[in-house]
């Protein structure tokens, strides 16, 4: 006896139990039908003939072989439901007009009857001969369908008033097959027998044909949005509504149960003849499984639901992806994706998210190790990987911040980038204030916490990364540090006679146009003055002194002339101690 979890509600129970003691799930007869049980604490696992043992997120699972020798048929088989979904798409883009019933399943016959003929050839292979092509083709209820199809198009085809082109979308959505409705219960099954048409729906999420189908979906409705609005006389538009609404819907819907109960009539001929038992395999349910995933977010610890999911359908490409979106992912997980074949879309995405998340997973042992297992080199390699941006980027910046001591000219644009540009300023700083300021550059712009991590840890040894370094990382560091310093202040004490050069150049200068200025503004003023005081007169002549008004008015008209003279002047003397002062303020900036 071994614990396992009930693939219903995902407690502990006893493997021997007829029911779930929780929620009642059937429990022999889930692992009477997938041959396959969770393993706990123990380690132990429940003895299975022909069985795959993988691991998943911790715990170990055996499921039956006959899982590999289905996902292989689907793989083989999805190139042809491709072609099939290609024949009417290429048809959409080039039909006009029916050349007729006969013609239009012509189109579709020799394509289909190749299809059929490369099944039997694949059936021969598991030793299955007696399956032949009137099984497989004239008997197939979509073939006969799409026979149907191309007649009631003709048929059909008359003329009609195209009122509202838009409603060929809501009859295109009545019409069009979904394999998933056999699942809901809202579509009828074409065919019956002790394989469920939940199989078909399984085949659609295990290929990659389901992306590549919805995707052509939106081509399809493009082109009929498109040919519905073709036509211009009634004729045309009742052809271009024919096909619209009746025959392009039509032949998918065909097309789709031909594909269906072509694929049920292999997994049959070969359940038949005793090649395959799919009652092994009939209880991984892929829908289940990726309906548990929509959990995901309502449950704080999602490792058990995860691996429920993954218990319910060890191919289903989504538990992998859930799982390593959230960081939960080790090596193990590689080897039980390789079962499946789907190993390497599991390493792309592995090897996406170590790119992205870098920092956190260089102290996660088992993502790291996950990584090597990608890229085929040790923890320390995958490391260096990994951080190989930042490890020369260090490496660059380090040696170009070693050169600004020894170049002047390195020196003053490091001063005037990250200090001031200012002689006077940098003049007026203390030395303890220049060592704090380049320190502070140093353990900020310089120093890389990685590749510091990467050094402690023993991934890197300094000499990896600074060929030649005799001192420890943060000695390094210093060392650059003190030699920036040095040459900064050194650089300092060449400026007093700069600035004693500037200040005897331009300080004279400043003070006679200052002068000048003061003076101009005192005219100025004055002449303000005076304007007012003979506005006050004139206002208060008496009604009958004109000839003084007359003189007062000739007064204020020659005073105001004055002022705009003196109003130039002052105008012209700012500009020029403005001037003066860019002058000293180019000259006081740090140069070589």
């Amino acid at each position: 006896m071994a614990l396992i979890n009930c693939p219903e509600c995902g407690k502990e129970i006893s493997s021997s139990a007829a029911a779930c003691p929780n929620c009642g799930y059937p429990i022999q007869d889930f692992l009477s039908n997938t041959q396959a049980a969770n393993v706990i604490d123990t380690g132990s696992i429940i003895s299975v003939e022909n069985s795959m043992e993988t691991v998943f997120l911790g715990k170990k699972y055996s499921f039956p072989l006959e899982i590999k020798q289905y996902l292989e048929i689907v793989r083989w088989y999805e190139p042809y439901y491709a072609q099939m979904l290609d024949l009417m798409y290429k048809q959409i883009k080039k039909k006009e007009y029916s050349g007729g019933a006969d013609e239009d399943f012509a189109y579709f016959k020799n394509p289909l009857s190749k299809i059929v003929d490369a099944v039997i050839g694949k059936l021969s292979e598991y030793g299955v001969y007696n399956i032949t092509s009137a099984d497989l083709l004239d008997n197939n209820a979509g073939y006969r369908e799409l026979r149907k199809v191309c007649t009631a198009a003709i048929e059909e085809e008359k003329r009609l008033l195209l009122e509202q082109i838009s409603s060929f979308m809501d009859s295109m959505d009545e019409a069009e097959y979904s394999a998933k409705s056999h699942i809901t219960g809202s579509g009828v099954s074409i065919w019956t027998s002790s394989l469920a048409s939940a199989l078909w729906y399984n085949f659609l999420e295990t290929g990659v044909i389901n992306q590549q189908e919805k995707e052509a979906r939106k081509i399809y409705s493009g082109i009929l949005e498109d040919a519905s609005r073709r036509g211009a006389s009634k004729q045309e538009q009742g052809h271009a509504r024919m096909l619209v609404e009746q025959y392009y819907p039509g032949v998918k819907k065909a097309l789709d149960m031909f594909s269906e109960e072509l694929f049920g009539k292999i997994i049959r001929s070969l359940e038949s003849a005793g090649k395959l038992d799919y009652s092994k395999i009939s209880g991984y349910d892929i829908n289940r499984s990726s309906d548990i995933l929509n959990n995901l977010s309502n449950v704080n610890d999602k490792k058990p639901l995860l691996q429920q999911a993954y218990a319910l359908c060890p191919y289903n490409m989504k538990v992998f992806s859930e799982s390593i979106n959230i960081g939960l992912f080790d090596k193990d997980m590689i080897d039980a994706a390789k079962e499946f074949d789907i190993d390497s879309e599991v390493k792309n995405q592995i090897a996406s998210y170590c790119n992205a998340h870098k920092k956190e997973i260089v102290s996660s042992p088992e993502k790291i190790a996950a990584y090597a297992y990608i890229i085929d080199k040790d923890s320390i390699e995958v490391k260096k990987e990994l951080f190989k941006s930042e490890i020369a980027g260090f490496k660059n910046k380090f040696d170009a911040y070693s050169q600004v001591a020894s170049d002047r000219k390195r020196l003053v644009d490091w001063i005037c980038q990250n200090m001031t540009d200012s002689s006077q300023k940098l003049y007026s700083m203390q030395d303890s204030e220049i060592k704090q300021k380049v320190d502070a550059f140093s353990n900020t712009s310089i120093s890389d916490y990685t590749v510091k991590t990467l050094i402690s840890d023993g991934t890197l040894t300094l000499v990896d990364v600074l060929p030649g370094a005799v001192l420890d990382y943060d000695g390094c560091l210093q060392s650059l540090s003190d030699s920036i310093t040095n040459a900064v202040i050194a650089y300092k004490a060449t400026l007093p006679d700069k600035l004693e050069k500037i200040e005897s150049t331009y300080t004279s200068k400043k003070n006679e146009i200052e002068r000048k200025l003061s003076q101009a503004k005192d005219v100025h003023s004055k002449i303000l003055s005076n304007i007012s005081d003979m506005e006050k007169e004139l206002a208060n002549a008496g009604m009958f002194e004109l000839k003084k008004k007359k003189e007062l008015k000739i007064a204020i008209d020659e005073t105001r002339n004055k002022m705009e003279g003196a109003t130039s002047d002052v105008n012209k003397l700012e500009a020029e101690l403005k001037a003066i002062e860019n002058e000293k303020n180019a000259a006081d900036r740090i140069t070589i």
